[in-house]
């Protein structure tokens, strides 16, 4: 490999449309010592076939795959990457738009954090699509795809021709092989945009068949990458010392001035919580979730997610956190470990369940009692063997969060709402398991009709707003 040899790699169809992008590269400054070599494979089946050609042809280290529709317009674009690739041996891959994590619909653009600038007409007019520029003082931002208009490597590793035979879902594919490889992807720092995509309307017309293809591919992948970046998420919060003039956002700060929650920074974080992040000293974020997964119940992998971060969003209120119905305990323990671990109040949880039901095993509340105990979290579980309709005087008067996976019928919601929901505190959330299952694919037949008008007709009053969705699983705000 020439380290000092920056090849550019095109897939060709319009002969006109590559001249005014090479004309830009023509523009660029060239680092001192450096050459450039310019490869166009016209005719090629797919876009990976096209670029794997290319990449065997080319000794060069670095690599710029790019559309024959994008105008580099950053006059130091080279020489402002081949910095950073030097700085940074282990960042494999960068491009100039992307995402921090890989959503489940494999869409990049739908992630809740996306990173970089460019100009571009996919909307059918040119208009300047920008989203986060990236942590202050770092030259590039970490993330787990980038858009294939522009893909920049130091190191080669082969497209998935084998998998991908069109021109969709390449780039975020490469972006995982890169990951695979135990190669870090980036987005470089943009003040202003460095590119241009004249791209016009996209031609989607095999777009769906190959995103299941790369989902089917992929998946274990795409979680990995979300994991990571709420993992990383709660460290911001859970490892902030102080709070100081432009410190990062923690995600109670971050949460209380998306929805207005009053609240004093200061009294939320009451001490230095570096360690909080381990059970024990053994257990990062992800291997709570690990644990929870293996206990036998009801939850999605993301909804999960939901109540691990349940007490983290209202670590700032008084009052407790309380769940209606629980089953062998999946989400007690989801619960009870973020509570302990994850926030500085440490709060128990109150269980109210008959641990009796005719359509569930006869000894549901051994199974429960065991898999709390297995969790270590037996000192910090207050169980209250009732149905709801009874446990009025057993359940604390002040609810900070309150779960409610119990009777599931309308009048069995409305109950909860009328007699529970009435004892959040402000700011308080309510969790409800089964809101809807609509946007969950393969579980349209597990809606709950019941729970859902209960929530909507909720939610339609002046007393509680609609804060977000975990799959199937709603969570509202007491106002």
């Amino acid at each position: 490999m020439d380290s000092h040899k920056i090849c550019f790699i095109y897939c060709v169809s319009q002969q006109d449309v590559l001249q005014e992008s090479l004309r830009h590269i023509s523009a660029l400054h060239i680092p001192d010592g450096f050459e450039i070599e310019i490869i166009s494979i016209s005719g090629a089946q797919s876009i990976t076939s096209g670029y794997n050609r290319a990449m065997r042809k080319s000794d060069a280290k670095y690599k710029v795959y790019l559309h024959q529709d994008v105008y580099i317009i950053h006059e130091n674009f080279l020489v402002d990457t081949i910095r950073i690739f030097q700085q940074h041996p282990h960042l494999g891959l960068m491009g100039v738009i992307g995402s921090a994590y890989i959503p489940p619909s494999g869409m990049w653009w739908e992630a809740a954090e996306n990173y970089g600038q460019v100009y571009g007409s996919h909307s059918g007019k040119m208009e300047l699509l920008a989203f986060n520029n990236g942590e202050a003082g770092r030259s590039y931002q970490p993330v787990a795809a980038v858009d294939g208009l522009l893909i920049m490597t130091q190191s080669d590793i082969p497209w998935r021709e084998d998998l991908f035979q069109d021109w969709d879902f390449y780039d975020l594919s490469q972006c995982l092989e890169f990951a695979r490889a135990g190669y870090e992807v980036g987005i470089p720092s943009q003040d202003t945009a460095w590119t241009v995509h004249d791209c016009g309307v996209a031609d989607l017309s095999k777009y769906e068949e190959n995103r299941i293809r790369f989902i089917q591919e992929y998946d274990q992948d795409m979680r990995k990458s979300f994991l990571f970046y709420y993992e990383k998420k709660l460290n911001e919060f859970a490892g902030a010392p102080s709070f100081k003039e432009n410190a990062a956002l923690s995600l109670i700060e971050k949460h209380s001035r998306e929805y207005e929650v009053n609240i004093d920074p200061k009294k939320a974080i009451k001490k230095e919580r570096w360690n909080t992040m381990s059970l024990n000293g053994e257990y990062q974020f992800s291997e709570v979730l690990e644990i929870v997964k293996k206990t036998e119940g009801y939850l999605m992998e993301l909804e999960i997610l939901g109540l691990l971060h349940l007490p983290l969003l209202v670590d700032h209120l008084d009052g407790e956190i309380v769940e209606i119905g629980t089953f062998k305990g999946k989400s007690a323990i989801a619960l009870g470990l973020s509570s302990q671990y994850l926030t500085t109040r440490k709060r128990s949880i109150h269980i109210i369940d008959p641990f009796y039901h005719p359509a569930l095993p006869v000894n549901y509340e051994h199974d429960f009692d065991e898999n709390i105990r297995n969790a270590g979290l037996e000192p910090h579980i207050h169980k209250i063997k009732k149905p709801s309709q009874e446990a009025y005087d057993d359940c604390p008067t002040k609810i900070a969060a309150l779960f409610v996976d119990g009777d599931h019928s309308y009048d069995g919601v409305v109950h909860d709402i009328v007699h529970y929901a009435s004892r959040v505190v402000p700011g308080g959330i309510i969790a409800f398991h089964d809101y809807s299952y609509k946007d969950c694919p393969g579980y349209e037949w597990a809606e709950l009709p019941g729970v859902t008008q209960a929530v909507d007709e909720m939610c339609a009053g002046d007393d509680y707003v609609y804060l977000c969705d975990y799959n199937s699983m709603r969570l509202v705000r007491k106002l």
